[in-house]
């Protein structure tokens, strides 16, 4: 006879700060980008992704965010949880356009 497993989502195995990276890494940031984010080093956002490969079972990046969509998709999360946690995302990109120069939020370099 086969025991069920019970079915474990990123949400729930990844601490706080692991699973606001993973959503980061799924919407495509590079981990300088992250670690802005984070407001860390990127030494400490691949510290941190390594640390999710080991609890989620993936391999890469790719892997992560396909699971993520995934798990997204069939609404294996908490909407609440995740909506705070997107809210909270947008905040700090929001505080991060706002402390860039105008020059790089407009994508221009300056001429000397």
């Amino acid at each position: 006879m086969a025991i069920a497993l019970p079915i474990t989502n990123l949400m729930s195995l990844l601490t706080a700060q692991q699973f606001r990276t993973a959503i980061l890494v799924t919407i495509g940031l590079k981990n300088s980008e992250i670690a802005e984010f984070l407001g860390t080093t990127e030494h400490v956002v691949k510290n941190i992704l390594k640390a999710i490969y080991d609890r989620a079972g993936c391999w890469n990046r790719v892997e992560l965010a396909l699971r993520f969509v995934s798990e997204s998709e069939s609404r294996m999360y908490d909407q609440n949880k995740i909506n705070n946690e997107i809210a909270e995302l947008e905040t700090r990109a929001t505080q991060i356009l706002h402390s860039l120069p105008r020059e790089a939020m407009m994508g221009c370099r300056t001429l000397p």
